[in-house]
């Protein structure tokens, strides 16, 4: 990870696919209808009452909307306010930016993901020893779980907390003059057209490479 900086974009959608996945396996009612949207709920629910119809398309409700239902389902023990915290930001601003994502500038300092995703992996250890969910586990189901919780943790304990700040990509841009100023040697074509190519490049996961190894200069240009 300290070398492929790209790589945290996967680590992020892993740890929110997992806990989400999580949530929905704790709060899950028997009629599957209480993690669905409050639009897909309905339709299948009236489906239930007419199966015979076409069954109508499912759509899972929003992260945010998921982990408040299970608070309240989950009053104690309760989620720490900083775990809280850290799941929404997870969410809203990375989830979000790396799947729907649009051109713009991001600087990220990469000490801020590994908290993020210890409060998801403790939101999965959490969700997953609910009674409900357990007494649908065995016995190597549950080792496997204990096992790639260690192993993950044991991964992020191994990044230690200094990990380089690095120019990626996202939210309202990062030092925007001096990169400009920075890469204008670099490439001879627009600055803001380069900025699209490796914004998308690092976002989507591909090509980062092939940009690093034919414009050696970036390394110093993004600290990388």
């Amino acid at each position: 990870m300290k070398n492929k900086s790209a790589l945290w974009k996967w680590t992020i959608l892993a740890a929110h696919n997992g806990a989400q996945g999580a949530l929905v396996c704790a709060i899950k009612d028997t009629s599957g209808t209480n993690i669905l949207d409050k639009r897909s709920a309905i339709a299948m629910l009236g489906w239930f009452e007419k199966p015979d119809e076409d069954q109508p398309r499912q759509h899972l409700d929003r992260f945010v909307v998921l982990l408040k239902k299970y608070r309240k389902k989950y009053p104690v023990p309760s989620l720490p306010n900083q775990q809280i915290k850290n799941l929404c930001k997870l969410n809203n601003e990375f989830r979000n930016n790396f799947v729907h994502f649009i051109p713009q500038g991001w600087g990220i300092d990469e000490a801020i993901f590994p908290p993020l995703i210890e409060s998801a992996l403790d939101l999965i250890e959490a969700a997953m020893k609910q009674h409900q969910v357990e007494i649908h586990l065995n016995d190597d189901m549950r080792r496997r779980l204990d096992t790639d919780l260690a192993a993950a943790r044991s991964g992020l304990a191994a990044l230690g907390n200094g990990c380089p700040a690095t120019l990626t990509a996202g939210g309202p841009g990062a030092y925007p003059h001096q990169f400009e100023r920075s890469l204008a040697p670099v490439f001879h074509h627009p600055v803001h057209v380069f900025v699209r190519v490796v914004e998308t490049e690092i976002v989507v996961g591909r090509r980062l490479t092939t940009v690093i190894e034919h414009h050696p200069d970036l390394l110093a240009v993004l600290d990388l």
